[in-house]
């Protein structure tokens, strides 16, 4: 009997789902393995040669939006063009780079403060970021 894997985003693909370590976050041996599209986080251990998972959580695409460039950038520094390209779906270079100058709009506008701000302006959608 062949398994097969149903998906609500249509065709299957498994490099949809990123495998990270987190080193110093993680015990030697565990995965967190993370489906943007489906909102859904593991945690994942390798007991004789099968995969076991050890806990499992859903969350709103908002979050995933946040959660995502945090989890990949650790243990480093997130920058906030790279959470606001998450926002925007896509964290491509290009996409990285035109959020960094939407960033710096915003804050030449007077939209941002303080450097600090701007992932709540993003989260906040304050009128003078758009």
């Amino acid at each position: 009997m062949q398994e097969r894997v149903v998906s609500n985003q249509g065709q299957f693909d498994p490099t949809d789902i990123r495998h990270l370590s987190l080193a110093h976050v993680l015990p030697d041996g565990v995965v967190c393995a993370i489906d943007r599209d489906l909102g859904f986080v593991a945690i994942l251990t390798c007991d004789e040669q099968q995969p076991q998972l050890k806990a499992a959580q859903c969350f709103p695409l908002s979050e995933m939006a946040t959660l995502i460039p945090l989890v990949v950038s650790h243990p480093e520094y997130c920058p906030n063009e790279y959470l606001l390209a998450s926002f925007s779906g896509s964290t491509t270079e290009k996409d990285i780079d035109q959020a960094l100058v939407r960033l710096v709009r915003a804050k030449e506008r007077g939209g941002c403060r303080s450097h600090n701000c701007h992932a709540f302006v993003v989260i906040c959608g304050d009128s003078h970021f758009v």
